[in-house]
Formats: structure tokens, sequence, C-alpha cells
């Protein structure tokens, strides 16, 4: 199993990086990579991470009675979006964001963007029955850092917690 560069995150000046402010103190890992590699499917085949304990965070653009909110949604990566299970449990019909959009919404880069360090006011949907593993590896917002995070630790930055919002990813 290949294994990131380091386990302790590093700016460009060689400082240890921060984790953000908001950040749960049970984050297990602060992982540095190859920014190459930050995709989802890059980093699971590259450091043999299972999908499984992979998660990729969506913005979505959700219109409920002519308005539009956004929200992140927490997608194992053996999954993916089920749009009628997101209308049942936001109430409106989910889209997409753009990702300029996306990466302007959340201050964050591609590839990176995860739920810590959001800005306020944009909600966070997951679906806790879908999530049984012991840790997760989430986007760090900047490219190249993800986290591991503690599955409880990642339970408590869900605001929202939806069932049967997502299909399984056939292979």
């Amino acid at each position: 199993m290949s294994q990131p560069e380091n386990s302790t995150a590093t700016d460009s000046a060689n400082n240890p990086a921060a984790k953000p402010d908001n950040a749960p103190d049970n984050i297990v890992e602060v992982i540095t990579m190859n920014p190459d590699v930050s995709d989802t499917a890059s980093f699971m085949e590259k450091y043999d991470v299972s999908a499984s304990q992979s998660i990729n965070s969506i913005v979505v653009s959700v219109k409920s009675n002519g308005e539009r909110a956004p929200y992140l949604v927490l997608v194992p990566a053996t999954h993916t979006l089920d749009n009628k299970g997101m209308k049942r449990a936001l109430g409106g019909k989910a889209s997409f964001m753009p990702m300029d959009d996306a990466l302007a919404l959340t201050q964050m880069e591609r590839d990176s963007v995860g739920p810590i360090g959001l800005p306020d006011g944009l909600g966070v949907v997951g679906d806790s029955s879908r999530l049984n593993e012991e840790s997760y590896i989430i986007g760090g917002g900047k490219l190249g850092i993800k986290y591991r995070i503690a599955h409880d630790a990642l339970l408590k930055l869900i605001d929202i917690d939806a069932r049967d919002i997502f299909n399984e990813r056939t292979p």
C-alpha cells in the first residue's frame, strides 16, 4: 500500500498547515499528497483507500418555492446522488452547482471541497445510515490536502440527516 507523502500538512513555505477554526478535535490525520491525485478516484487508486472510506462532497442548489438554496452533500464514493431522494429530503429539485460557483461559495479548491471550513449558512446533508466505517477521507479545502476524520466527528458535521438520497454505484 502506497502512503501519502506525509501525514502532517505543510504549506508552500514548509510551515505546518493549521486545521481550520471549525475543525473537529478528532481529525485523525491531516494528509498531504501530490495535487495530481487529489480527486477521489486517483487518490483511492494511488493510496489503496477503499471507496467505502472515501467521501465525495458535492455542492447542489435546491429550488423550492421559486428560491434556490445551496447545500453540501456528503456522498460515499460507493454511491451516487438520487435526485428523487434529494427532492423528498430537501423539499425541492436539486441540481449540481456549476464548479466555479461551488468553489466560490465554499472558498475551497477543486478536488478538495469538504465539510470542514465551510462558510456559515451552507448546510451539510448526509445519510448517517450509510456511514458505517471507523473513519473517512474527506477533502481538506486546499488542493493536495485531505483529512482522515473519525466516524463520530463526521456525523457531527451533518446538519440534515436524510435517508434514501443515494443510489449504489454500479461497476
